[in-house]
């Protein structure tokens, strides 16, 4: 992913989180997880226990529920087939098929392109992908780290923690992912602020489909700041989204005091008002599906949330199939008209 993509994805994330936020109360204090040197065997149970601490953005997905789900099925089946084999040809694999869960932890580094570590599990050909590798990184050289073979090329690497779980990103993340998996240094859980924020968002305690939790820096800020007036006072922001029968998404922000929570869930609170008021969102009968959104501010933190229950999913889906039909006519070049010969038809 290039750091325009990547831009793009955080502004939509992030405006995401700040518009709807909810979340239950406040955490239980972070367990203690130290870090247990000398494990025999690479633990890849969960698979951000494998992002070092020190990570700025963190998102999870669950591939497999995404799947699964019928809310997610129209968005996987807009993948063209040619775009399929493309990306199966760059990674050696399949990512919507091959790929059950993923990880990915980036960090921010001024003036280049942010750090990405990613893990992701699943079912995969070793040979295939490394021969994917090297055909993007032909001088590619071999190394081992804690009994891991290591393919890297100048800036990144890859490489296969277990047969289930692939590795890829920086060279010093991916070796930092494999300290994880032994139990060397402590994994992001273990963060005073991600971390935190992370339980934050466990909800019931079943595995979300999509969470999301960063530190807002001052790039995120900037980006953030594209979508709306962000206070200098948010600190952190979150998001989860579980995609069952029903859809639900909870968010949160963080920032330094109540008051900046009570002045952001204001500006928040009338960005939605402005939402359903659009004459585009009602025109296509979307603006009623923003009727479950909640907004609130609870303490230092503004939580909300939106919830869908299975039985719009049928409208729903007709009226995207409907903005996306005429968006594509719109976009289809006009047939041009035959040139005239002068003579009669």
């Amino acid at each position: 992913m290039n750091a325009a993509r990547r831009g793009r994805c955080l502004a939509v994330l992030s405006g995401t989180a700040a518009i709807l936020g909810g979340c239950a109360a406040e955490p239980p204090p972070p367990p203690v997880r130290a870090a247990v040197p000398g494990r025999l065997a690479a633990d890849d149970s969960e698979l951000v226990g494998l992002i070092p601490t020190g990570t700025e953005t963190l998102f999870e997905l669950d591939m497999a529920a995404l799947r699964g789900s019928p809310w997610a099925r129209p968005i996987l089946d807009a993948s063209s087939p040619e775009e399929r084999a493309r990306k199966l040809a760059a990674r050696g694999f399949d990512e919507l098929e091959d790929v059950d869960r993923a990880a990915f932890g980036g960090v921010a580094r001024p003036g280049v392109e942010a750090a990405t570590l990613a893990a992701v599990q699943g079912r995969f050909d070793q040979a295939r992908a490394i021969a994917a590798f090297r055909a993007t990184a032909p001088g590619a050289t071999t190394v081992s780290w804690r009994g891991v073979s290591l393919w890297q090329d100048g800036d990144r690497a890859i490489g296969f923690l277990t047969p289930r779980t692939f590795l890829s990103g920086p060279p010093a993340a991916v070796r930092a992912a494999i300290d994880c998996a032994f139990g060397v240094v402590p994994d992001v859980r273990a963060d005073a602020e991600l971390g935190q924020l992370r339980r934050a968002l466990d909800g019931t305690g079943s595995r979300a489909t999509l969470r999301f939790a960063a530190i807002v820096t001052d790039e995120l800020r900037g980006q953030i700041r594209q979508q709306l007036d962000a206070p200098e006072s948010l600190r952190r922001i979150g998001a989860r989204l579980d995609l069952g029968s029903a859809l639900d998404l909870d968010v949160v922000g963080i920032l330094d005091t109540p008051r900046d929570a009570a002045a952001l869930a204001g500006v928040l609170a009338s960005m939605i008002r402005d939402l359903r008021a659009r004459p585009e969102l009602q025109a296509f009968g979307l603006a009623g599906f923003l009727d479950t959104a909640r907004l609130a501010a609870q303490g230092s933190r503004v939580v909300g949330g939106l919830h869908l229950s299975a039985e719009r999913l049928p409208d729903l889906t007709e009226k995207l199939a409907a903005v996306a039909q005429i968006i594509g006519g719109a976009a289809s070049p006009r047939p041009r008209a035959a040139p005239s010969t002068g003579g009669a038809p």
